[in-house]
């Protein structure tokens, strides 16, 4: 069995951020070692056309200075691989001048086909050589979303065509609230493609349940709640995405909604048993 149809199919995933933790991230490889991970999201490219001729720029904070040439995180990378670990790029994040750029759906795709996954185009440097990427990630804030579903439909067209016997990933980190449709709500064109022929839906969404209403730190077994779980379910129902449950990995001065490990088993003997439901998605 592909592993990517594996990855589709647990129920008990371990999905995490890594790149803009603070001065105790480890090294990735150190993450890919612990029991359970089976993806890890590099975070972030929140630049999509700043670069020469307008490409995206991957910005890794003190993890790598030389974003041309990451290469203590490309070994990283294939020795996570080789341990069958899923390593995405991801795209947007809180901050960065994406929010304020104009790019192009088509060129994006390409740059990020070209600099990150099965590109063969040897005049682009490639910030991990000859390490290929296993899908990206969305995680746009605060922005319109004009663009992400026709970007997405573009990437799966060149995995399609240009490198059909590898199954890529495609994932999105919505808010909880971002199920509705309103202002700057960029994931919900991902999530609700504006062109019915776009093929845009994620193969899974780490839905963030922290920092709004909907955390899960607001979970109660006894009564209903802001947490929304079930309508986020509903939804995946509709269009075949996995659900993992994002949660914060540890208290910080930044984000709210944490839970602790006792209350995080409470939620998950209750939401594992959804059909959509593939596991857990922690940052920081």
């Amino acid at each position: 069995m592909h592993q990517r149809r594996q990855i589709l199919r647990r129920k008990d995933g371990l999905a995490l951020y890594w790149g803009q933790g603070d001065y105790n991230e480890k090294r990735l490889s150190y993450y890919c070692d612990q029991e359970g991970v089976s993806i890890v999201i590099l975070s972030f490219i929140a630049n999509f056309s700043g670069g020469p001729k307008k490409s995206p720029v991957l910005d890794l904070s003190d993890n790598c200075k030389n974003t041309n040439n990451c290469s203590e995180a490309a070994r990283d990378i294939k020795h996570c691989q080789k341990k069958g670990i899923k390593v995405l790029i991801s795209l947007g994040g809180a901050v960065g001048p994406y929010k304020r750029q104009s790019w192009d759906p088509d060129l994006l795709a390409w740059w990020l086909w070209t600099k990150f996954l099965g590109g063969d185009d040897e005049s682009v440097s490639r910030p991990f050589g000859d390490v290929v990427l296993d899908g990206v990630d969305y995680d746009p804030e605060g922005v319109d979303g004009e663009g992400y579903d026709r970007n997405i439909d573009t990437l799966r067209k060149l995995f399609k065509t240009q490198y059909p016997r590898r199954e890529y990933l495609i994932t999105a980190a919505p808010q909880c609230p971002d199920l509705e449709k309103y202002e700057k709500n960029a994931v919900y064109n991902i999530l609700n493609p504006s062109n019915p022929k776009y093929n845009s839906y994620p193969n899974i969404t780490f839905v963030q349940f922290y920092n709004n209403k909907c955390s899960a730190s607001a979970y109660n077994s006894n009564k209903p709640t802001a947490f929304n779980f079930s309508a986020w379910n509903k939804w995946a129902q509709k269009t075949g995405s996995k659900i993992y449950l994002g949660v914060l990995g540890k208290q910080n001065n930044m984000d709210t909604g944490y839970v602790n490990y006792e209350k995080l088993t409470v939620i998950l003997d209750d939401v594992e048993r959804s059909k959509n439901f593939g596991g857990v998605m922690m940052w920081d």
